[in-house]
This record gives structure tokens, C-alpha cells and sequence, in this order.
């Protein structure tokens, strides 16, 4: 189940994840490959094709989804992994291989990094939706302390 922490503001999005959540209980892991166009066939276009572009297009979402993804790929790694041996099929030796070059690339995405953003400059809508983004009223000491002060003057 997606589950992800919409704002009050973003009734929308938090509509469309409840139809999306009722679409995952019924066409699970199909309903991954869906574009805007099938995700509103399959809600019973109750929202319309934008809205669903939207709400796909948007980061936290195309997060959650990377996070699925890499799920079922390492479950079927898995699987590979177990008949590697009982089985001497080069197709399943490429798909292995493509399985693991996939994995590297995309294992890192997939996990949440924390982002530093030291401004005095208001964090835009995006960023303070993230989630992994905390805001502090204070600099931490171990910044404060590396943070050089440079004189522009000429003097």
C-alpha cells in the first residue's frame, strides 16, 4: 500500500492514492506499468487523465514507486539466484546479469539520502514536501564550526 504523507492542501493527491490503493489490491504488481491513461481506465475514470499525470509526475510518488520496482527486481533476483544452478540456461544467465546491472544503478535511488540545504532563502513548495528534508531553526555546532567567514572588501 502506498502510504505516503500528502498535505492538507493536496486533497487531490491524497484522493487519487486512496483509487491507487484500491487499484493495487486488485492488479497488483500490473498496475506498476500503467501509464495516466490506464490508471484512469482502471479507477473507473473518476479523476481525469491529468490529474493521475499529475500525481505520477510527482516526486515522492515516482519515489514510491522506484522503491516497488526495485522490490521485484530483487525478488526475482532471488528466484534466478536459486535455480542458477539447477539450470543451465544462457537466457537466464543474461536476464541474471541484466537483473544485477539494473540493481546497481538503481539500488541508490531507491533509498532516501539526506540533503543538507543551508539558505536564508525559503525552501520552495517541492522542497519542504520532501521527505527527507528537515527543517532547522539553528545551525548545527559541527556547521557552524567548518563555515569560514570571507571579506569582499578590497580594502
Amino acid at each position: 500500500m502506498m502510504n505516503l504523507n500528502f498535505k492538507k492542501e493536496e486533497a487531490l493527491f491524497i484522493d487519487l492514492q486512496t483509487a491507487f490503493n484500491g487499484i493495487l489490491q486488485e492488479s497488483y504488481p500490473e498496475c506498476l506499468e500503467w501509464n495516466h491513461y490506464e490508471l484512469w481506465k482502471h479507477s473507473g475514470k473518476q479523476f481525469t487523465p491529468y490529474e493521475w499525470k499529475e500525481w505520477r509526475l510527482d516526486q515522492r510518488v515516482d519515489d514510491w514507486y522506484a522503491s516497488e520496482i526495485l522490490v521485484i527486481v530483487k525478488n526475482r533476483e532471488t528466484k534466478l539466484l536459486r535455480s542458477a544452478g539447477e539450470n543451465k540456461s544462457v537466457g537466464e544467465a543474461q536476464a541474471l546479469s541484466q537483473i544485477s546491472n539494473y540493481l546497481e544503478r538503481h539500488e541508490a535511488r531507491a533509498k532516501p539520502e539526506t540533503k543538507f540545504i543551508y539558505t536564508m532563502i525559503p525552501l520552495n513548495f517541492n522542497e519542504e514536501a520532501a521527505s527527507n528534508v528537515k527543517i532547522l531553526n539553528n545551525i548545527p555546532i559541527e556547521i557552524e564550526n567548518g563555515l569560514t567567514t570571507i571579506s569582499r572588501d578590497k580594502r
